[in-house]
């Protein structure tokens, strides 16, 4: 008995180890990429409110990876249209707002153990003093966002960005993501590398978020932003798409990310999709997606009257 006893004692004792150990390598790790965030992020403690009003008008982008959202977030964010960000992203974000509100966190993920906790204090601190509160959810945050009911609790204003073309989108995810560098405001970390089956991945990925996307869409009244129409004039096109001026915003803080290699990214994906008889393979998905995109136009237009 004593031998099963010591056995117990000292499987409980690794397990404890193995625990502190994960949750260092975690911390290590949320602590090297919240370093790498700029100053300027909204995630930043100096964009928390000490005095927030009471919220009267909430608004939520619901987007994807590389579809502009970020920008329309820094001109909603001058606007004075709340502080739009991506709250409910799992990586870092939330990550740090909750370790900074005293939400209640998991041991080893870091994460909310109560999202709808995180989202009260979400509302207490990212609430603006004319009374707005805004965000930024990716597809693959909808999950979080449902459970913090947020959206049952009160009346958002959803806008839907999405992007046309879907290949670029997905050269751009596949790059931002090797180098860690999601706006203008990021230095990056390495150079990308060209993968074709990487940028293939990345777009079924971004597919995958699409249909998500549709699928939610289904139980909300909402407005369309195509990334192609507004990113010539962003500014304009939020104004439109909210029935407000702009007269206050000059030019997005944020500047469009250029890459010297995305055209070379994109020739070469093409010439290998051919070369490896994915053509028709990746006609489907395109085709896929101009079915997505003119369903949730037309069912925007169609609930909007």
């Amino acid at each position: 008995m004593d031998n099963v006893v010591n056995m117990i004692n000292k499987f409980n004792d690794q397990f404890i180890e193995l625990g502190i150990r994960a949750r260092g390598i975690i911390s290590s790790r949320l602590h090297h990429d919240v370093r790498a965030i700029p100053s300027t992020d909204f995630i930043d403690a100096q964009f928390d409110v000490s005095s927030p009003s009471p919220p009267r008008r909430f608004l939520a982008i619901i987007s994807t990876p590389r579809s502009g959202s970020t920008l329309i977030c820094d001109i909603l964010q001058q606007m004075k249209l709340g502080i739009p960000h991506e709250y409910f992203q799992h990586a870092q974000y939330a990550k740090v707002c909750a370790a900074r509100w005293n939400v209640p966190i998991h041991f080893i993920s870091r994460l909310p153990k109560n999202w709808q906790q995180y989202g009260n204090e979400l509302i207490n601190h990212r609430t603006t003093e004319n009374g707005i509160f805004s965000l930024n959810a990716h597809a693959t945050h909808l999950h979080s966002f449902l459970s913090s009911n947020l959206w049952k609790n009160n009346n958002f204003e959803y806008i839907i960005i999405i992007r046309r073309d879907i290949i670029s989108q997905a050269i751009s995810y596949a790059i931002a993501t090797q180098e860690m560098s999601w706006s203008s405001q990021y230095t990056p970390r390495t150079i990308a590398k060209y993968s074709f089956f990487y940028i293939l991945r990345k777009a079924r990925e971004l597919a995958r978020q699409y249909e998500m996307i549709l699928r939610f869409s289904n139980s909300i009244t909402y407005k369309v932003m195509v990334y192609e129409d507004f990113a010539g004039d962003p500014s304009d096109s939020v104004s439109t798409t909210l029935g407000i001026s702009f007269s206050n915003v000059s030019t997005p803080k944020l500047q469009k990310q250029v890459s010297s290699y995305k055209e070379d990214f994109s020739t070469r994906f093409w010439e290998d999709a051919d070369r490896y008889d994915y053509v028709d393979t990746i006609n489907s998905l395109l085709e896929r997606h101009v079915q997505i995109e003119r369903s949730l136009k037309t069912t925007a237009l169609r609930r909007e009257q």
